[in-house]
């Protein structure tokens, strides 16, 4: 993995201020991934525990956000992934996940920034990987209008669901983030 993207994930965990019990736990659990495996924590072939990277991609209002259905996971969830060697930022990782998963390209939408990471244990599914320190980057749509999502061999389904009505089945603690990051979004 690139230094840029280390000193990225340094900046970024030394940068986020927890507001509530969960964001301390993730940053807890984070600071512990760097002590204990440093730039390890980056590669998801390195440790159990590991960094990625998402995009929560809102319309213009932060009425709708784009998720896609795992396929390991089963369960709804936004677009994102692990980090690659090829990447320089957390940020740059969450918007070639959204390109990959989603077909939505980095000059659709504005970055606001990565606003939460989110520290949560995988199931049985995930082979190796038994945590994820997600970093949560938030983008709003340039457009008025909603793009067509485009299938990736990642996702059964796409969909841009209404924030106030999700849809069932999605991934443990989802709708809370989705919520944070609303609220995040209207702060920044």
């Amino acid at each position: 993995m690139s230094d840029t993207l280390w000193q990225s994930t340094l900046c970024e965990v030394q940068g986020l201020l927890p507001l509530n019990e969960r964001d301390a736990q993730s940053r807890s659990d984070a600071v512990r991934a760097i002590e204990t495996d440093a730039e390890s924590s980056l590669r998801k072939d390195a440790t159990s525990t590991h960094f990625t990277a998402s995009a929560f991609v809102f319309d213009q209002k932060l009425e709708w956000v784009a998720l896609c259905y795992h396929r390991k996971g089963q369960f709804w969830v936004q677009p994102g992934g692990h980090l690659e060697p090829g990447d320089d930022s957390i940020e740059g990782a969450a918007m070639r996940e959204l390109r990959e998963e989603t077909g939505v390209l980095v000059g659709d939408v504005r970055i606001v920034g990565t606003l939460d990471l989110d520290s949560h244990a995988l199931g049985d599914g995930f082979d190796r990987c038994a945590r994820h320190l997600d970093f949560g980057v938030a983008a709003l749509l340039r457009a008025v209008d909603l793009p067509e999502l485009s299938l990736s061999d990642e996702s059964e389904e796409l969909i841009w669901a209404q924030v106030a009505e999700l849809p069932e089945n999605c991934a443990p603690g989802l709708a809370e983030r989705i919520w944070i990051m609303c609220e995040r979004v209207s702060a920044a």
